[in-house]
């Protein structure tokens, strides 16, 4: 076992040719995502997302990303980026990072690219219905629970609530700025 990186709130440590992120945030939540977890999300979120016809994803450069003007933008409430994102799912997306940047990953990195089209184009309906009171927190919220609710499914309700954030946080979902 290899320690990769330590801090208050995480402990990365590799075994073998997976890298393992253990985090504890205010001893309330412990999740560990390696490779396998971290594609079996990939695999189920395309699946999810795949069930309808959606337009191609177009490959973009995200513009470096301003987090408050990007909130403001899709009236995420303050709480609920502090308690929900930054305090509950942030320290996990570093997995995610570590996977999707890895060459040999290019694959899923396709199929996240795919993901995020998909879920870009159900924003926008949930924003049309209502261009004055949408908010990307109740969106979000939508999304998460409509998954969690899915019987039998191979991920767990904390792995996809950490990855629709990190969605977000990637400025993959929402409107950027």
């Amino acid at each position: 076992m290899k320690n990769i990186f330590e801090s208050e709130n995480e402990f990365i440590y590799q075994e073998g040719n997976d890298n393992y992120a253990s985090i504890i945030k205010n001893e309330q939540i412990v999740i560990v995502l390696n490779d396998e977890k971290v594609k079996s999300i990939l695999d189920y979120f395309n699946e999810f997302t795949s069930k309808e016809s959606f337009n191609e994803y177009e490959d973009k450069k995200i513009p470096k990303r301003d987090i408050e003007k990007k909130n403001i933008k899709n009236h995420m409430s303050p709480q609920y980026f502090s308690n929900m994102i930054i305090n509950s799912s942030f320290p996990h997306f570093s997995s995610f990072d570590q996977f999707l940047s890895n060459e040999l990953n290019s694959d899923y990195l396709k199929t996240y690219r795919d993901i995020c089209s998909t879920i870009n184009y159900s924003y926008t309906g949930y924003k049309a219905r209502d261009p004055k009171d949408y908010k990307i927190d109740k969106f979000l919220d939508l999304l998460i629970d409509r998954i969690i609710n899915i019987k039998d499914k191979p991920i767990s309700d904390s792995d996809t609530i950490v990855f629709v954030h990190y969605l977000y946080w990637k400025c993959d979902i929402g409107d950027n700025i």
